[in-house]
């Protein structure tokens, strides 16, 4: 009978003495097999969240790097990170993928029917920023003044002051000033006056615009554009 006491006696305290054995440890969220993080991917190296299959955690806490500093061309246009990304204004931006402008965003935002780049004829590009050129394609804008506002009674056709020192210029599809080297361009109806150093420009029939003839030189001195019945004085 003692030897049963005390064969049950030292099964009982046998594993206090040695300890439980231990219990097995979890792996690292980075080499269990599951997606902790709910983003699809799963562990080391699939996981981009996961440094190492160490790492026990599948979400990092460092910022991401930006797109517009990554060395990654993220909307696919050729062109990857500030400065040559255009919809990059710093190396700090988290996306390349530039907000569309008034002339690509699909909507009409000048009330008149038209929408966007090439219905709209106050758009000079998916570029241009606004459907209300009064002054035409941005690039070639007129420096000078819109005297007593008169020109903002005209939301179309465009106008077009002074041209730019970019020989593009002279060329683009809706440019409306033309430089003139010898005789006049046939689409073109324009007078200049004569007084004042200022140019009369009528309305032609074709297109529908309003047209401004007269050679580079002077065009670089007009300072101030208005409107003067059904002509544009401008000088």
């Amino acid at each position: 009978m003692r030897k049963l006491i005390l064969l049950l006696s030292t099964a009982l305290v046998l594993p206090l003495v040695l300890g439980a054995p231990p219990a097995l440890a979890e792996p690292p969220a980075c080499n269990d097999a599951i997606d902790n993080d709910g983003d699809g991917a799963v562990d080391y190296p699939n996981d981009p969240d996961c440094n190492s299959p160490e790492d026990d955690s599948e979400i990092t806490t460092d910022p991401p790097t930006p797109e517009c500093d990554d060395g990654i061309d993220n909307d696919d246009d050729g062109w990857r990170d500030y400065p040559k990304e255009s919809g990059c204004s710093s190396p700090y931006d988290a996306t390349e993928m530039k907000e569309p402008t008034d002339c690509a965003d699909g909507e009409d935002n000048d009330g008149d029917g038209s929408i966007d780049y090439p219905e709209d004829p106050e758009c000079f590009g998916e570029d241009d920023t606004s459907e209300t050129n009064i002054h035409g394609d941005p690039a070639c804008a007129f420096n000078g003044t819109n005297c007593d506002g008169a020109v903002l009674e005209y939301q179309r056709p465009s106008f077009i002051g002074a041209v730019g020192d970019d020989d593009r210029c002279m060329y683009r599809r809706r440019i409306v000033l033309k430089k003139v080297s010898s005789g006049r361009d046939k689409r073109i109806l324009g007078l200049r006056t004569g007084e004042g150093g200022g140019f009369t420009v009528k309305r032609p029939q074709a297109h529908g615009r309003f047209y401004l003839v007269a050679p580079r030189v002077e065009l670089e001195e007009l300072t101030c554009i208005w409107r003067r019945s059904n002509t544009v004085k401008i000088g």
